[in-house]
């Protein structure tokens, strides 16, 4: 099998790389391994992290019911991005960048994923639980996150700052577009 060489390269082309299948709350496939392998459109991404947007949201909203059997669910996390907040409420305020940080923490530590299938929504509120750990590629994590923004600058570093502390990104080499100093 030849894996083509595209410009643009995907957080999904790697877990299908791994043979990573994520799938959606009512367990269904949310993409084909080769359809990601061949994947080289920023804005297919897009989709797909609205889509895992939706999903989680939709997952917030049928826990509602039994939330009360859960304590711990309702609970304030001690640490990481969603400190402060529920494990449950993190779920219905989760961002793409959000989504891209957790992706990548996937991707730097594959091994328990390697050749199955996820429910997203599990894996997502298990990061979540964990305090939100980054993956090894911090920089070139912000800086696709940066590509993603259009240039909105002070918008993109209110929205993530939890993100840019816990790297090494303030002291860290110049990047393009620009450089924050």
């Amino acid at each position: 099998m030849e894996i083509p060489d595209n410009q643009y390269h995907s957080q999904f082309e790697d877990l299908a790389a791994y043979n990573i299948i994520l799938e959606n709350l009512s367990r269904e496939n949310v993409y084909e391994q080769m359809q990601m392998l061949k994947n080289s459109d920023p804005e297919f991404d897009h989709i797909l992290f609205a889509y895992f947007i939706d999903d989680l949201k939709q997952t917030f909203d049928a826990l509602q019911d039994i939330k009360k059997d859960y304590p711990s669910w309702s609970a304030p996390l001690e640490d990481g991005k969603f400190k402060g907040i529920s494990m449950l409420d993190a779920l219905s305020m989760t961002t793409e960048e959000d989504i891209i940080a957790f992706l990548n923490f996937i991707i730097s530590y594959p091994g328990k994923y390697i050749g199955q299938k996820w429910k997203f929504n599990e894996i997502y509120a298990t990061w979540v639980i964990n305090f939100t750990p980054l993956g090894e590629d911090d920089q070139g994590y912000l800086d696709k996150l940066w590509n993603y923004q259009d240039g909105k600058l002070s918008e993109f570093v209110k929205n993530n700052d939890y993100y840019f502390w816990m790297t090494n990104f303030f002291t860290a080499e110049p990047f393009s577009p620009v450089t924050l100093r």
